[in-house]
């Protein structure tokens, strides 16, 4: 059965993923800063993370 989420959703996901595994620097948060520095990065690293989350039943229509 697939676990159907908003892209809102999934966003904060990756964000979250991002600043569990990775510090900050000047009071900011890892996906704060690569969001708005490399904004191609973070799209990238956004659609692999969905690519990841497919394999665990995931679907987002949005990210289709």
């Amino acid at each position: 059965m697939k676990n159907i989420i908003e892209k809102e959703e999934l966003i904060n996901m990756y964000n979250d993923m991002l600043n569990e595994c990775y510090l900050g620097i000047f009071g900011l948060l890892p996906a704060t800063i690569l969001e708005e520095c490399d904004p191609i990065a973070y799209n990238c690293g956004l659609n692999d993370y969905y690519d990841s989350l497919t394999y665990e039943d995931y679907y987002c229509k949005d990210m289709e």
